[in-house]
């Protein structure tokens, strides 16, 4: 989705209160994303950090998150997983693309990550 839709839909929003649950939801989608991707300068994610967050957004893991606590799971996620998942890690940068069984190791480790105090 593009950030200049998600700004435009969120100004929208402004004007008018009674809004569709399906507009609110990308609203809500769009403020995690905006959050995600802001980086620190000099501080480059990794391609499996990358990979990760994205796809935790993009299946709904950050759905109960409040917008200010975004970078706090994100921060705290890649220490989890460089920590406790390095395996998980390995085998994205091994095989290079999403498969099943990497798609299997990130629900498992995502699931579990949100089950602890992020």
């Amino acid at each position: 989705m593009k950030v200049w839709f998600i700004r435009e839909l969120e100004a929208f929003t402004k004007f008018g209160s009674d809004l569709d649950e399906n507009t609110t939801r990308v609203i809500e989608h769009g403020k995690r994303l905006m959050e995600i991707l802001k980086q620190e300068a000099n501080k480059p994610l990794t391609m499996a950090e990358e990979a990760i967050i994205l796809y935790a957004i993009n299946n709904k893991f950050l759905v109960d998150v409040e917008v200010e606590d975004v970078k706090k799971f994100e921060l705290g996620l890649y220490k989890y997983l460089n920590t406790k998942h390095a395996d998980v890690v390995k085998l994205m940068n091994k095989e290079l693309k999403l498969t099943d069984e990497v798609a299997k190791k990130l629900e498992a480790m995502l699931l579990e990550y949100k089950k602890s105090e992020f």
